[in-house]
């Protein structure tokens, strides 16, 4: 394999990650909206992602490797306190 195949590899590789990251945030973002959660993202220490949510009496705040990570887990975090059903 060529060098220049390999760098066709890795970018088709990496462009499909960007893809499913992308979708599970559309995911993640439209279930926030339909909750009525206020959504808050921005990056924290380093490449750190951070997701804030807030709602009706209640507050998520999760750091993660990924956007989509963040997300889910402060979605999981107000589940888990018995908010979501």
């Amino acid at each position: 394999m060529s060098t220049v195949d390999t760098i066709h590899e890795y970018f088709d590789e990496l462009y499909a990650r960007l893809e499913d990251e992308k979708e599970k945030v559309e995911t993640a973002l439209d279930l926030c909206q339909r909750l009525g959660l206020r959504v808050q993202l921005g990056r924290s220490k380093g490449d750190t992602c951070l997701a804030s949510l807030e709602g009706d009496g209640v507050f998520a705040e999760c750091e993660a490797p990924t956007m989509s990570g963040a997300l889910m887990g402060a979605l999981l975090a107000i589940r888990q306190r018995g908010v979501l059903q």
